[in-house]
């Protein structure tokens, strides 16, 4: 009994550590190919290393974009059949201009 009890404790914790994870791959393929060049509408992000499409719902869709230097966050809302950029808002920078994290992690 204690034997199965850990492992179902193991598994709810691994659980919670990869679902976040596969909501953001998952909206990643599913959507992927909508942001792929939306970022060109910040004018600030420059060539893109990959992205992430952390929610695409009612209308509005949040992208973490990495490039060389910068991890940031575009915000868009769905105005007929395209994409227009909201906001943005850079999560971390190599030159130390911003020092948040996102959630779940993804590295340069």
């Amino acid at each position: 009994m204690k034997k199965r009890i850990i492992k179902v404790v193991a598994f709810i914790i691994l659980l919670v550590i990869i679902a976040p994870y596969l909501f953001v791959e998952t909206n990643t393929l599913l959507y992927g190919d909508d942001f792929a060049n939306e970022y060109k509408q910040t004018g600030m992000i420059g060539s893109v290393k990959y992205f992430k499409v952390f929610y695409n719902f009612n209308g509005k869709a949040k992208v973490y974009y990495v490039d060389e230097n910068t991890g940031t966050y575009v915000f868009y809302r769905k105005k007929g059949k395209k994409w227009k950029l909201t906001n943005f808002e850079t999560v971390w920078s190599e030159d130390g201009s911003a020092s948040e994290i996102t959630f779940p992690i993804y590295f340069h």
